[in-house]
């Protein structure tokens, strides 16, 4: 999309270099014009189920952002949740560093992917007080098995 938007000479609409602030009358309404062709290729290049979440969106930067976003893999669902909640709307920059942000995180072990985070904490908080968890048979009542 990059070398599409850079040869078509509109990479500065996804950028945020070129806004519609710089520009007065006939002019403004020209960048309005490539500003909804910009987005318009950007919503054929994604997916169609979420294209209702990008459609009402005001320029091309926003879709930006939501493109980014798609191309993550699932393991990144959470973090994608909180980017998209935040207001004001992140720019890709401050997303990608969030998503680099989880990704050290869950090289360091901080983050289990198999465990919600409540049950994360909760591990941990035995774990932190050396106490081992108490099995309890629930078939004979006895502990330890």
């Amino acid at each position: 999309m990059r070398l599409a938007l850079l040869g078509k000479n509109k990479l500065g609409f996804v950028k945020g270099t070129c806004v519609n602030s710089l520009y007065k009358g006939e002019l403004a309404d020209i960048w309005e014009q490539c500003n909804v062709v910009v987005i318009s290729w950007i919503g054929r290049s994604i997916l169609q189920e979420l294209l209702p979440s990008i459609v009402y969106a005001s320029d091309a930067s926003k879709q930006h952002l939501v493109q980014f976003l798609v191309g993550l893999n699932e393991t990144y669902a959470h973090v994608r949740s909180q980017i998209l909640l935040k207001t004001p709307v992140l720019t890709v920059n401050q997303a990608y560093a969030l998503v680099i942000q989880e990704e050290s995180q869950r090289a360091l072990g901080v983050i289990d992917l198999n465990k919600e985070p409540l049950t994360m904490l909760a591990g941990r908080g035995q774990m932190i007080k050396g106490k081992k968890p108490v099995l309890i048979c629930e078939h004979c009542g006895y502990k330890g098995h």
